[in-house]
């Protein structure tokens, strides 16, 4: 038994996570800004109708930029998760939108590894979120975690919120970078949006269909939390995706056929680009990321084939 401390507990991983820490009887405490927003997303068996502490979960008002009014809950904590951010693919990257998906993930990590400097009980790690990005993209390479960061705004947002991560290492708290692909999940993310025009028959491939797609199944990505949680040799970036990555036609086709549905049409780059702005590259570019370090530690992954994985999900 351990106690967690998680931000983002409303998000797609966040709400998974919880819900899967208080079934194994952790204790749980969710830094939140909107108790609202809680109610309606975390167990009901977690809750009551005031939001009132009980024996697996706790609530604590959550401040990204100022910790002085929760920094105390850090004596009580044993491992830290941040996965709160501003959404990267809903909206258009405008400068100010730039600014908020930046401010939102490294100024608030600052925040978080301050309070841990302060703290006189320090946790045992710090898990915050980052992304295949990292890397940049390529057609050809294979990306490990030891791989060199790539170009671009997503490149270098990843490579400052790992950097801002880092500076928990000098207070002596292990820390773990999650690099994480597409989420495949019924309730969120990219591929309720993917399936979408399956949905109405009209599914095709996305450009020209060769970038590579790295993705993770979202019950084996709560679980790599567990693992590195509990495996204390781990530290520093892990690729949190699966190990067989599929170019952008593969994942259409097998999507079509999951779905019952025919995969014919194809959305031009131009078009894309035209729609989304700079937010296609995360479509329109891909990365062969592998999962080294998980895979030298021992790490089994339940959903390592596709069609498996979109089974599971889309039954579910």
């Amino acid at each position: 038994m351990k106690t967690f401390a998680i931000t983002g507990a409303t998000g797609l991983i966040g709400s998974l996570l919880h819900k899967d820490l208080i079934t194994k009887n952790n204790h749980v405490i969710v830094l939140t800004r909107n108790p609202a927003k809680i109610k309606r997303h975390l167990p009901a068996s977690s809750i009551t109708d005031k939001l009132a502490d009980n024996a697996n979960t706790k609530y604590v008002e959550w401040n990204a930029y100022d910790n002085s009014s929760w920094n105390h809950i850090i004596n009580e904590v044993d491992a830290f998760v941040h996965l709160a951010g501003a959404p990267i693919i809903e909206k258009r990257w405008t400068e100010k939108r730039k600014i908020i998906l930046y401010e939102s993930r490294i100024n608030s990590t600052k925040t978080i590894v301050d309070a841990i400097a302060q703290a006189d009980k320090k946790p045992e790690l710090l898990i915050v979120s980052s992304g295949v990005n990292y890397y940049g993209s390529s057609l050809e390479k294979i990306f490990y975690e030891d791989s060199p960061t790539g170009q671009g705004f997503m490149a270098e947002l990843a490579e400052d919120w790992e950097r801002a991560a880092a500076e928990v290492e000098k207070c002596g708290v292990r820390r773990v970078s999650l690099r994480t692909g597409m989420v495949l999940s019924s309730r969120g993310g990219a591929l309720p949006k993917i399936q979408l025009p399956f949905k109405f028959f009209v599914g095709g491939v996305i450009s020209s269909g060769k970038q590579i797609l790295p993705w993770i199944h979202e019950n084996d990505f709560i679980d790599i939390i567990n693992f590195v949680t509990f495996n204390p040799s781990i530290s520093g970036a892990v690729n949190a995706v699966a190990p067989q990555p599929v170019r952008m036609k593969e994942f259409c086709l097998t999507l079509g056929r999951v779905m019952n549905r025919s995969c014919w049409t194809k959305a031009p780059e131009f078009m894309i680009k035209l729609i989304l702005g700079e937010v296609s590259s995360v479509l329109l570019e891909g990365q062969n990321v592998y999962p080294k370090k998980l895979l030298d530690n021992g790490f089994n992954f339940n959903f390592s084939e596709l069609e498996k994985a979109l089974r599971d999900i889309i039954k579910s």
